[in-house]
């Protein structure tokens, strides 16, 4: 058989969704690959697959190897073909039975975090909270060590990600967690105002917020809304703190 024609088995370790690159590992190595979403769809058309694979993290493959073009020297897969995934559920069945799951801490790209279950060696990308601190000591002092992660849910693998168990916070964050939990209303300073609402802080000009009218505003509240120029108080109730730190409040009324 023709060197370059021998097919080899393995699976994808990561895959970047947008970019269409990834790596697949067979044995000790590693390969880099490019997914040609064009010969996909040829190999479709032509009845060799079912229907379009987008890769992701334990997929089983065979596949070829090459040599590279744009990198003399190095050998790159190609003709890559989606056998199973079996890693994934079985990452997920690990994951519904524990509190909390082992794997090692990962870096792609230079900017992007992963987890390497320990278990399936799946790669699941972590999701970095904008309220976290300490990402020095949590994250980049961790490259390759063990960590424990949960999984944000299962349901949809598309939007599976992982979440340190001992990532950290700022204190603020808790008593914004509170006071959404009791309902309690908090002192805003006024910093501005557009057409859409007001901007604010709150917990002493910690944390910032927008102020907005509710979908059918009482006369009042519409009073107290237009009133409030920068620099006055108002009380506030908070309403929701996303993950990317973006915080919307309403007006307190008495």
């Amino acid at each position: 058989m023709n060197e370059l024609d021998k097919i080899y088995l393995g699976f994808v370790t990561q895959y970047d969704r947008q970019k269409h690159y990834g790596f697949v590992e067979s044995g000790d190595h590693s390969f880099y690959f490019y997914d040609d979403l064009l010969v996909q769809v040829l190999q479709r058309k032509n009845g060799e697959i079912d229907k379009i694979h987008v890769y992701r993290s334990g997929d089983e493959v065979e596949f070829k190897l090459k040599h590279s073009l744009r990198h003399p020297g190095k050998v790159v897969a190609y003709d890559l073909k989606f056998i199973r995934n079996v890693k994934v559920q079985e990452l997920i069945d690990e994951a519904n039975e524990k509190e909390s799951l082992l794997g090692q801490l990962k870096i792609f790209d230079e900017n992007r975090f992963f987890v390497k279950h320990v278990t399936t060696h799946v790669y699941v990308p972590i999701k970095v909270d904008k309220w976290e601190i300490d990402l020095h000591a949590v994250y980049l002092e961790r490259i390759n060590q063990q960590v424990k992660f949960k999984l944000n849910q299962t349901k949809k693998l598309d939007k599976m990600v992982a979440v340190l168990t001992d990532r950290k916070f700022p204190i603020e964050y808790f008593k914004i967690l509170e006071l959404i939990k009791a309902g309690q209303s908090t002192k805003a300073y006024i910093t501005g105002r557009n057409t859409h609402g007001l901007f604010a802080t709150i917990l002493e000009g910690s944390v910032e917020g927008f102020i907005s009218l509710t979908k059918s505003p009482t006369p009042e509240e519409t009073e107290e809304f237009l009133e409030l120029e920068k620099g006055e108080t108002a009380l506030v109730i908070i309403k929701t703190c996303s993950d990317s730190k973006q915080v919307t409040l309403k007006l307190a009324m008495e």
